[in-house]
C-alpha cells in the first residue's frame, strides 16, 4: 500500500510548512493525484485520519482532487485525455497505453503527479 507513504511524506511536508508559526489548528489539506498514480482516495484519508491522531493536523480534513491521465501521440499529434479502467494489476505493472486515434504509441503528459496544493489553517 503505497498510500502510506504518499500520506507520510503529505504530512510532513504540512508539519515542515506551520512549523515555527502561530497556528491554532490546521482545517484543511487539499492535495491534487493523478489517476495514474493508482492511489485510493478512500485509502488515504483513512491512513490520514490514523497518523494525524495525536498531532497538529488532528481533526483536519484531507481534501483529495483528481486529475486526468493524459497522452500526447508520437505518430498523429492527438493531445488530451485518456480512459484509465481501474485494474489491481496496476498497482505493480504500470499499463501500457495507445492512442485512442490511431492506436500509435503515446507519451503520458500528465496524470503522475502528487501535489499539495493548499493548507488552511486557523490563528
Amino acid at each position: 500500500m503505497h498510500e502510506l507513504s504518499i500520506v507520510t511524506g503529505i504530512i510532513d511536508a504540512v508539519r515542515e510548512a506551520i512549523k515555527d508559526r502561530d497556528i491554532e489548528a490546521v482545517e484543511e489539506v487539499v492535495v491534487e493525484i493523478g489517476e495514474l498514480m493508482f492511489l485510493s482516495p478512500d485509502q488515504m484519508r483513512f491512513v490520514y485520519e490514523a497518523l494525524t491522531e495525536n498531532t497538529p493536523l488532528q481533526g483536519s480534513r484531507l481534501t483529495i482532487v483528481i486529475s486526468r491521465a493524459r497522452i500526447s501521440c508520437e505518430k498523429c499529434g492527438y493531445e488530451g485525455e485518456i480512459t484509465v479502467e481501474e485494474d489491481p494489476l496496476y498497482h505493480y505493472v504500470m499499463p501500457i497505453f495507445s492512442c485512442p486515434e490511431c492506436g500509435g504509441s503515446v507519451r503520458i503528459t500528465g496524470g503522475r503527479d502528487c501535489y499539495l496544493r493548499e493548507v488552511r489553517v486557523r490563528v
